[in-house]
């Protein structure tokens, strides 16, 4: 699967290091798993800040949604203990 992402009005295309992975529900991505496809050097790294940093709401939904999964899989295991 092709990712882009606009920098600059310019489209850079970047992957995931670990391609079965990312679709997984509760998969939280690493920054150093970013390849981003055409760009050397020092451009490279601001582009992967710029793109880590709008990637940080789905990230975060990301957490939030496997912090439920835990809450609710612990109060179920309390619940069949009592």
């Amino acid at each position: 699967m092709r990712f882009f992402f606009d920098y600059n009005g310019r489209a850079i295309e970047w992957e995931w290091k670990d391609k079965d992975k990312q679709f997984y529900r509760t998969y939280i991505p690493k920054k150093s798993e970013l390849i981003i496809k055409g760009v050397d050097g020092a451009e490279r790294q601001i582009i992967k800040d710029n793109l880590w940093e709008n990637l940080q709401d789905e990230i975060r939904e990301i957490k939030e949604r496997k912090n439920q999964q835990a809450k609710e899989s612990r109060a179920k295991k309390k619940a069949s203990q009592s």
